[in-house]
């Protein structure tokens, strides 16, 4: 019975941490509703699309450190293909604050 009890306690903490880690892929989802203006999840509109750039950054060792600073402080130059016509990304900081930056970009790299 103590067993038992032991195993419940134990599959409950993962689920709750698994819950908790779905949300956060949720809410950085929905968060990042206003990029789809120039990112798409899976094609190129007038910015890389989201699937590209987690594949790009996927086994960086800074690469969340990266994309929440270039998505809170902008970036200019980082895609060479976007940076000749152009194109760079522009600040978010006046519309999220750093734990939603930290959800989109949770979000971001959790695509596959």
């Amino acid at each position: 019975m103590k067993r038992v009890a032991i195993f419940t306690f134990i599959m409950s903490g993962f689920l709750i941490s698994a819950s908790a880690e779905i949300d956060v892929l949720k809410t950085g989802k929905q968060l990042a509703r206003p990029c789809t203006w120039c990112h798409d999840t899976k094609r190129e509109l007038i910015a890389p699309s989201f699937k590209e750039i987690a594949d790009r950054y996927r086994d960086i060792p800074d690469a969340r450190k990266i994309l929440f600073n270039s998505i809170k402080e902008g970036s200019k130059g980082r895609w060479k293909k976007w940076f000749e016509k152009g194109m760079y990304m522009p600040p978010q900081k006046p519309y999220y604050s750093d734990k939603q930056i930290d959800m989109i970009v949770e979000w971001i790299l959790s695509l596959k």
